[in-house]
């Protein structure tokens, strides 16, 4: 078994719209820590939305799920649960809700709704609710809610709940309200036990003489257990206590407070209750800082907080949330103020209370925020989720990466067929092979990586972990694509291990940090070029500011270069991040051993050599001084909310650091892994140079030039439309062709055998012997539209085709010439495919000139000529499904939208096939010389061309008309090719080759398929695909062959065999396209079936014997001046074998049909092995075809 794996940073796309503006979000997590996200937007709409189910969630929970979503990640409307509960009737609309989760993962809902945005409002509570993370789960979470009576005419607008872990009950709920229009805002607890309806809610009472509710919070304090915290408005000051539950005592119901201090000058605007050991409670509270009451503050009243920053950062703070991972090891806090700002801090807890870093803004235009933390025992590491609302719309789901700290964004886009969502990536691609070169589907692949990350695996949603290998299993082409969201160009490095092989371990960004370290001139930025073609710097570039640029990067690569790639242990390496992090470490203790220091200010940024730097970080000596995380350092910088007026690269005596100075304070983080430094190069790039991630990921990975991938297409179908005319208007031609080809034929035999000469050692080789080599075709990027296609085809839709009624085609085909093929058929079988893989080409090629005879090909021809009559018919029907509008999530989408630019154009299945042949050949041909395949005016020419010979005169390096080539096809001709190089034009013939091996393997692969699976809506999906993927093929081989043969100047008998073995392959894509339209339109089987499988097996016999006459022309024009002559009978040797393996799986297509189920799984495997190893020996010639510098038509 092998292994293959590359990687490219690229824009990756989903077929998905991402989730809009929301009024409340909540979070929780699944077994293997995979954020749920729950959602209320402004119009009344909840919604839970959850990673799609995935083969590592099913291993976890033992429960699988419906289909997954090609994005990753599905969604349950809740509101629509609501319909008809209680008097909500069937349109209900959801004002406000809270969702809690316990220390064991269970997740509690309560949810306030009306049939009116203000109208009065109904009360509804879950029950305890596993978090599997299965749609299923909440798809029928109507029957399981419970209502509770709240008061008549209140209307909700906020809810709290606490969790069960303080009293293995139902947790405390609190709802706020107001019972008019402009009345003050009340307060009731919600009875939260389903099993409970003894009483349904009760009002909260406010602490005596308070005026108002400002904020609350449910909590739970020593000796008085469960109760609400409050911040009130009590008169011109503000109070804030703690009240348990009122409880009746006779006829009065008695509460128990204690009140809390305020410090002064703080002038509280917000609080949070965190729930610790015991299900007790702490309290935060923010205003003009923020302080802290621990338990041991909350024993009795006026007991004093704890201090956690008397930074202005936390003024005005309107949501402030407050999380904690299950070992207590972290506390993070998180406050979004009234000019929409994230401010966070993290407390690390050192053995006896809390270290805590400085406050810092970490985001701007934020308007609503939830967040989880969880705590792995395996690494002891605590993982942070983060979902935000935007103010333009959007919602961000960040998680802080636990072994780079670096803050890392997924998007959250919800499965749809018309839109799309373009992602900056790392597209990994992991082919898997046996020996011999064929690619294993359903193999199992174990994925792990340096640091937990969550990626699309095969359309996937994996919560990829660094404790634990998680296993992925190979598509039909045996390949596993992993698409994972980069927020600065960093990955983790993935182990990756294949059956019993040893493990491999690829670094995505490896590629990129090369491209990098090679920018070492001035030059090279002012010069810097897209890979599409177009200038990184169109405007140009200052000088300062491009040596800047290099300064810095140079010394961050010589720290990327002298960091380890894994991350330290997370516990201490966490712990350290943060030591001494509030008051401060004086940058002279970092101890430096280099420093450069780069000043922003100003239009002409400046370069700081080592003693001024020091000199500069001395003198700002009394600015307050802050070690903070890396993540938290370029997510403060990278919001620009503060303005970096210098940064300084310090290499100290361990390890580097990176310094900010905000003109009134000093940030610095220490960089502790390599990918860490991949964050501040995108700072650099954005602030010094002005360009984005986008521009970065254009300048050093991969985009596509749409432009001309669009041309290219546009050839590819012009050349398929003509070839469909050319066949149908030139049938009678084709039939003197046919006879010509057969006659020749005959001049071979010898006693009714075919005699060819088989003396080139090149026939004592094995069959099986394959050698397999990577090459371009197996790239991230050029398979980017065959894995679009694969991950969406089974959303695929297309209008309605009107085909005619063609089940009598082949009714005049006699018993006798079935008969006589099937006797062939079967002698070959046993003959030659029972033991293919222990015979030389010699001992399989006497077999086969054994069995044809002279009445075989009598007999082939007649059929032929048949088949020749039939397709003028079938091509009629064709054009109809051809000129169908397709719509494919993404590719119709990026076709239509974005290569077309909306110009009307609408994708039909030529544009598929052309499209999906065309992006991995553009970037094939590219990749060899440096040009497109076609100019602009051989473009502009082939488009406008409405024949045949006006398309073939476009490329024709000789000028010939179509007599002209006849007469030419009459004669045979020995001459030996000219010297070949590889010119322009057979690179661009070997990048369609290659493109038709890579779509044969795929089909190769869902053939086998669709064989053994039962009949049912399934095969049908598996059929559809099979038939787009055997079109790629037919396009890309027949624009090989026209290519090929243009470039040699004149055609030979043997080109013209070629072209018609080329040509003769649409018979099978029509028939098995017209018996894929025809199951989608009858919902049927029919006789036609059976009957068009004896005629491909017709086919197949006529395809082999045409194959041998084309090989034997071959050899007999001899050996290419400059070509080796083994070389030569290597390749042609392959051809010859992989054209009678295909005329061999069609000879067998009756096989599937027959009754016998044991001949019949018999014959499936055999096509199989046929099949697919016709796919092997078509990479083996294209891997030796540029070796050997001899180019030939594929067929």
């Amino acid at each position: 078994m092998r292994t293959t794996i590359n990687s490219q940073l690229m824009k990756n796309h989903v077929a998905g719209t991402v989730l809009q503006k929301q009024k409340y979000l909540g979070m929780a997590y699944t077994p293997d820590d995979s954020p749920i996200l729950f959602s209320l937007n402004d119009v009344g709409l909840l919604q839970v939305t959850l990673p799609s189910t995935s083969s590592p969630m099913a291993s976890i929970t033992g429960v699988t799920d419906s289909a997954p979503s090609a994005t990753g990640w599905e969604q349950v409307n809740l509101t629509k649960q609501l319909a008809d509960l209680g008097t909500l009737g069937a349109s209900p609309v959801v004002q406000c809700f809270a969702v809690s989760q316990d220390a064991d993962g269970s997740i509690w809902l309560v949810i306030g709704a009306s049939t009116a945005k203000n109208g009065p409002s109904q009360v509804f509570i879950s029950p305890k609710m596993p978090n599997t993370g299965l749609a299923a789960d909440w798809s029928s979470l109507g029957s399981k809610l419970v209502q509770r009576p709240v008061a008549k005419d209140l209307v909700l607008s906020h809810i709290t709940i606490g969790t069960a872990d303080d009293m293995a009950t139902a947790p405390l709920i609190v709802a706020a309200g107001n019972e008019s229009a402009g009345g003050m805002v009340v307060h009731y607890q919600i009875n939260p036990d389903p099993g409970d309806s003894s009483w349904g809610c009760m009002p909260l009472i406010l602490p005596q003489n308070a005026t108002r509710c400002l904020a609350s919070a449910v909590g739970n304090v020593p000796e008085l257990g469960r109760g609400v915290y409050m911040l009130c408005e009590l008169g011109p000051g503000l109070n804030l206590t703690f009240t348990t539950m009122p409880q009746f005592f006779g006829e009065h119901l008695v509460t128990e407070s204690i009140e809390l201090a305020i410090p002064c000058g703080l002038m509280p605007s917000s609080i949070a209750a965190l729930a610790v050991e015991g299900g007790q409670t702490e309290l935060y509270v923010a205003g003009n800082g923020l302080v802290r009451y621990p338990v041991s503050a909350q024993t009795e009243s006026h007991l004093p907080p704890i201090s956690i920053s008397d930074s202005k950062q936390f003024s005005g703070i309107q949501q402030l949330l407050v999380d904690r991972d299950a070992a207590g090891i972290e506390v993070g806090i998180w406050g979004v103020n009234i000019s929409d700002q994230l401010v966070h801090t993290v407390g690390t807890h050192n053995g006896q209370d809390y270290t805590w870093q400085v406050p810092l803004f970490i985001a701007s235009e934020v308007t609503a925020i939830a967040t989880c933390r969880t705590y792995d025992t395996g690494t002891d590491i605590s993982i942070v989720n983060v979902v935000t609302g935007k103010t333009d719309g959007s919602l961000a789901l960040v998680t802080q990466d636990s072994g780079t700290m670096l803050w890392r964004s997924q998007a959250v886009a919800i499965k749809s067929t018309r839109d799309v969502v373009e992602l900056p990536t790392y597209t990994v691609r992991i082919a898997v092979m046996d020996d011999d070169g064929i690619a294993l589907g359903g193999q199992n692949v174990g994925l792990q990586p340096s640091f937990d990350c969550s990626a699309l695996v095969n359309g996937q949603y994996y919560a990829l972990k660094s404790s634990v290998s998680k296993a992925a299993t190979t598509n039909a082409a045996g390949t596993i694509t992993v698409v994972l969201q980069t927020p600065d160009t960093s990955a983790p490095v993935f182990t990756i291990t294949a059956g019993s092989n040893t493990a491999q371990q690829t670094d995505p960004s490896a590629s990129v940090a090369s491209k990098l370290r090679a920018i070492n001139t001035r030059d090279q930025i002012k010069n810097a070029v897209r890979s599409d073609g177009k200038p990184v710097f169109p405007g140009g570039i200052a000088d300062d500011r491009c040596d800047v640029a290099l300064s810095a990067l140079g010394n961050l690569m010589q720290a990327h270069d002298s960091l380890p790639t894994t991350p330290p242990s997370g516990h201490l390496r966490r712990a350290a991040a943060v030591a001494a992090a509030a008051r401060g470490v004086n940058i002279r203790q970092l101890r430096c051993v280099s420093c450069t220091g780069y000043r922003l200010q100003g239009d002409e940024p400046a370069i700081m050599r080592h003693e001024e730097a020091l000199a500069d970080l001395v003198a700002r000596n009394g600015l307050s001084d802050f070690l903070v995380s890396v993540g938290d350092l370029f997510a403060t910088i990278g919001s620009w909310i503060e303005k970096a007026a210098k940064f300084f690269v310090a290499k100290l005596e361990q390890g580097w650091a990176f310094i900010v100075d905000l003109g009134d304070r000093m940030l610095h983080a220490i960089f502790e892994v390599a990918s860490q430094v991949f964050g501040a190069i995108k700072w650099i790039f954005k602030e010094v140079l002005g360009i984005d991630l986008d521009e970065i990921i254009a300048w050093l990975g991969f985009v596509f030039n749409w432009g001309d991938i669009l041309n290219n297409h546009k050839v590819i179908a012009k050349t398929v439309n003509l070839t469909f005319q050319k066949t149908v208007t030139d049938i009678q031609a084709s039939k003197e062709t046919m006879k010509k080809a057969f006659e020749t034929v005959r001049s071979k035999l010898i006693n009714d055998k075919l005699v060819v000469d088989l003396s080139n050692e090149v026939f004592d080789k094995r069959v099986r012997s394959n050698p397999v080599q990577e090459n371009a075709t197996d790239s991230a990027e050029a398979n980017w539209g065959l894995h679009q296609f694969e991950v969406n085809s089974g959303s695929i839709t297309h209008s309605d085709t009107v085909i005619g009624d063609i089940e009598n085609l082949f009714s005049d085909l006699t018993e006798t010439q079935i008969q006589i093929i099937q006797i062939a058929v079967s002698q070959f079988q046993r003959q030659i495919l029972d033991n293919f893989d222990r015979m030389s080409f010699r001992e399989i090629l006497n077999q086969f000139f054994d069995i044809v005879g002279a009445v075989l090909i009598n007999t082939a021809e007649n059929v032929a000529m048949t088949f020749l009559d039939a397709m003028q018919l079938l091509v009629s029907a064709l054009q109809a499904l051809l000129n169908t509008r397709w719509n494919i999530p993404v590719l119709t989408y990026v076709y239509e939208e974005i290569i077309c630019q909306g110009d009307g154009s609408k994708l039909t299945l030529i544009d598929v096939v052309s499209l999906l042949t065309s992006i991995p050949a553009t970037i094939l041909y590219k990749s060899i010389t440096n040009t497109n395949m076609f100019t602009v005016d051989q473009t502009s020419r082939a488009l406008a061309a409405n024949t045949w010979d006006d398309f073939i005169g476009v490329f024709s390096k000789q000028k010939l008309s179509y007599a002209e080539r006849t007469e030419a096809v009459t004669q045979e001709s020995n001459d030996a090719a000219a010297a070949l190089g590889i010119s322009a034009g057979e690179a661009c013939a070997l990048a369609f080759q290659c493109v038709s091996t890579a779509c044969r393997i795929v089909s190769a692969s869902l053939s086998v398929i669709s064989d053994f699976m039962e009949k049912g809506p399934k095969v049908d999906i598996v059929g559809r695909v099979k038939v787009c993927f055997d079109w790629a093929v037919y396009a890309s081989s027949l624009a090989n062959f026209v290519i090929v043969t243009v470039s040699k100047g004149k055609a030979t008998a043997r080109y013209v065999l070629d072209g018609i073995l080329t040509n003769s392959q649409v018979l099978l894509r029509l028939k098995d396209t017209f018996l894929v339209v025809w199951k989608y339109k009858k919902n049927a089987d029919s006789p036609l079936r059976n009957g068009l499988s004896y005629a491909e097996s017709v086919f197949g016999v006529v395809f082999m014997i045409t194959s041998v006459v084309s090989f034997a022309l071959e050899l007999y024009e001899g050996v290419p001046a400059g070509i080796k002559p083994t070389a030569f009978g290597v390749l042609v040797g392959f051809k010859l074998d992989q054209n009678i393996f295909s005329g061999a799986h069609s000879g067998l297509a009756f096989m599937p049909n027959l009754k016998d189920e044991k001949i019949r799984l018999v014959g499936i495997a055999i096509r199989g092995a046929l099949t697919i190893g016709r796919a092997g020996l078509s990479t083996a010639r294209c891997i030796g075809e540029p070796i050997a510098k001899y180019v030939d038509t594929d067929l």
